[in-house]
């Protein structure tokens, strides 16, 4: 899969309003990842990040009010993300249910 997941498959890709606030949160969620500390402290950093505070932006309540992730999703992305070993854009877009395109199997996805 590639670092896209998704959103490089998604017949939406070019003319979508959520991928971008996906991106533009991605550094801080990579931060937050990275972050030292307890597990507890790098879980609320991370979901902190997610939702934004400080200076994340967040996209999790943009996507949940437009119906693109529930918050089963956001809690089992935050989950995946922190015992991932790197942190990348499928990772926050592999949950999304606007997605347009080919059937993507879900071994591929549980891999990002």
């Amino acid at each position: 899969m590639t670092t896209l997941g998704k959103c490089a498959r998604c017949h939406r890709r070019n003319d979508c309003a959520l991928h971008d606030l996906a991106v533009s949160t991605l550094p801080w969620v990579e931060e937050a990842h990275a972050s030292e500390g307890s597990d507890w402290d790098r879980k609320n950093a991370v979901r902190r990040a997610l939702r934004g505070g400080g200076e994340s932006p967040g996209f999790i309540e943009d996507w949940l009010f437009e119906g693109a992730i529930t918050r089963d999703d956001a809690s089992a992305m935050a989950e995946k993300i922190l015992r991932s070993n790197a942190v990348s854009l499928a990772h926050l877009t592999a949950r999304c249910r606007h997605y347009v395109g080919p059937v993507v199997d879900n071994a591929s996805l549980a891999a990002a």
